[in-house]
């Protein structure tokens, strides 16, 4: 009512038409509080300026500081250069050049947005009802991918921090606190235990252990959360993702699958407390236990292969049991059990049930084959890709409300977690399908979200990657979702190939022909071993992956030999050994 459709906070229409409303009887809206200026007279070649400074301080001294900050216009126009300048460095940590202007500069938007969440909270902007503007736990280690990839030099410090969430027992905290390492026990004094959680710390520091190298910090100690009292125990980094693990493996349900407690990534399944059971995340403890079983085994002491040997026994049990018991008739795996201990997938009473949870981490884990893949992709195709809006919906409409399953389908079909095209799925399916070399089905993944974004006529949103689009199409809660670090995990690491290998660069393109189809170059900038990097990559024939090799690179002009006609490796040396204020050019010839 305050902005109308056609304005904003900038030029609200209510102000500019002297509609502004004198008392409004609505109930459940959003509060409006305004400032209106009397009016002036401005003659020709006249102006007046304002300057508002607005904040909350706890005493006189702070607010004079602010004041005399922004004293004059010439003030406030160098802070806002100096702003201005700030974010344009930010945002320029990874950015892309493909001819599709639109594109890039809408990532540009996109790769900042972990670092305004980390300032922010997830709340930061005028969605309330979300919460109370925190980050969770999920959120803490998904917004550290990020920054991660945009080369943080503080990250170390802060993953370590992190771990000291971690209680004793491998559950967790799950509200951050204003400084890194400090934990609040649970949102509202509830306790609830997400049974996804575990998963995430290590997704997280595998990628940064091959981003830099640094295995080292396994072994650096953190303390264990203690509700209410101060920490006293210490474990090691390794030690506290094994805790977390192994508690969760020995967790299970009357099926062998591990118990979906309060909920799991989708916060709506919470309603299966005591016989819910999550098959997809059984899924990725089973891939995580694997990564650990390799991280342990690096030690190649005696009792670490031990170890080693049984995390990867476990991961395999649990991984056959989902092929030989969940692969549905219909084409794809069931992903839950309800309260009632009944399976949630799968055809009922005449209603298709799938859910694009189940299928993503079937498939990121390894649990489905190549052709349990390409079948699985049918699948979501033929049921959960909406053709007039051209995204992917996070599940069918199971037509009813689920209360032995959770809150989620109490929502209308295609809001919230109920069937909206909710863009953190549909990103980890994106990647997911690059993982196992579904190419083209993971740009149309990963593309169908910007296209979503651009179609303003339907979204109705600034440059952004929304938590998800609702069932018109109109992007909701701006900013909040983790999946913008998914998303540049996706786009640099999968689609432009460009990645930590243990420390070294690795360069794997998996690029289509459709993304040369302007130009036969296209390019991405980030940085990695503390160098600015510019990877251009020259595809002349415009050949489809995996159709191309690498057949010739430079490094600042400096002929490279290609050991691997599908992987270029640079070793961390090499970069180190190269000015750090200095944009490096890899050159990449693809034929």
């Amino acid at each position: 009512m305050f902005c109308g459709d056609a304005g904003d906070l900038e030029a609200p229409e209510s102000l500019l038409n002297d509609t502004l409303p004198t008392k409004c009887g609505f109930q459940g809206r959003e509060p409006m509080g305004a400032l209106r200026f009397r009016r002036m007279t401005l003659n020709a070649h006249e102006s007046f300026s304002f300057v508002i400074a607005m904040g909350i301080a706890k005493n006189r001294r702070d607010i004079d500081v602010i004041v005399n900050r922004f004293s004059d216009t010439q003030k406030v126009a160098e802070s806002f250069f100096l702003t201005k300048s700030y974010w344009k460095e930010k945002s320029e940590a990874i950015s892309v050049k493909t001819k599709d202007f639109d594109f890039d500069n809408w990532l540009r938007w996109v790769s900042i947005q972990p670092v305004l969440r980390k300032i922010y909270g997830c709340s930061f902007l005028p969605d309330f009802d979300y919460g109370k503007g925190g980050r969770g736990w999920r959120d803490l280690w998904q917004d550290c991918l990020g920054l991660i990839l945009s080369g943080s030099k503080d990250v170390r410090r802060l993953l370590i921090a992190n771990f000291g969430g971690v209680r004793p027992d491998g559950t967790n905290a799950t509200i951050i606190g204003k400084n890194p390492g400090e934990f609040i026990a649970d949102r509202n004094n509830l306790s609830r235990v997400w049974m996804d959680h575990a998963i995430w710390p290590l997704i997280t520091l595998n990628l940064y252990i091959h981003e830099t190298g640094d295995y080292s910090i396994l072994f650096e100690k953190a303390p264990y959360f203690c509700d209410r009292h101060p920490p006293k125990a210490k474990g090691t980094i390794l030690e506290h993702l094994l805790l977390q693990h192994l508690a969760q493996f020995n967790n299970l349900g009357s099926h062998k699958f591990i118990r979906l407690q309060g909920a799991d990534w989708n916060d709506g399944l919470d309603m299966a407390k005591e016989f819910g059971e999550s098959v997809a995340f059984s899924c990725m403890y089973a891939h995580n236990l694997r990564l650990l079983a390799g991280l342990v085994a690096r030690q190649k002491t005696k009792k670490n292969l031990r170890l080693a040997a049984g995390l990867e026994q476990k991961a395999v049990r649990m991984l056959e049991r989902i092929r030989k018991r969940e692969w549905l008739k219909e084409g794809f795996f069931n992903g839950y059990y309800d309260d009632l201990k009944q399976r949630v997938e799968g055809k009922k009473k005449g209603i298709l049930r799938m859910m694009l949870a189940s299928q993503v981490f079937a498939i990121m884990s390894g649990v489905a084959n190549q052709a349990q893949c390409r079948r699985i992709i049918r699948s979501v195709d033929k049921y959960l890709y909406d053709k007039k809006l051209k995204g992917y919906h996070l599940n069918t409409d199971f037509k009813d409300q689920q209360h032995n399953l959770g809150r989620a389908f109490s929502f209308i079909y295609g809001d919230k977690e109920n069937g909206a095209f909710f863009n953190h799925m549909v990103v980890m399916y994106a990647y997911a399908l690059y993982l196992r070399g579904f190419v083209d089905e993971g740009w149309k993944a990963l593309s169908s979200i910007y296209r979503m974004a651009m179609d303003l006529d339907k979204s109705k949103i600034y440059p952004c990657l929304p938590e998800y689009f609702d069932g018109e199409g109109k992007g909701m809660y701006s900013y909040l979702t983790g999946s913008a670090s998914w998303y540049m995990l996706t786009l640099l690491t999968e689609v432009f190939g460009v990645k930590g290998k243990g420390g070294d660069l690795g360069i794997e393109p998996k690029l289509t022909a459709g993304q040369f189809k302007s130009s036969s170059t296209i390019a991405i900038n980030r940085i990695f071993a503390g160098r600015k990097l510019h990877v251009v990559f020259t595809n002349s024939k415009k050949l489809d992956y995996p159709k191309y090799k690498i057949i010739g690179a430079t490094l600042d002009s400096k002929q490279l030999i290609v050991r691997d006609p599908t992987r270029l490796t640079i070793s961390r040396k090499t970069l180190l050994d190269l000015p750090p204020d200095k944009l490096i050019t890899i050159s990449v010839v693809l034929g």
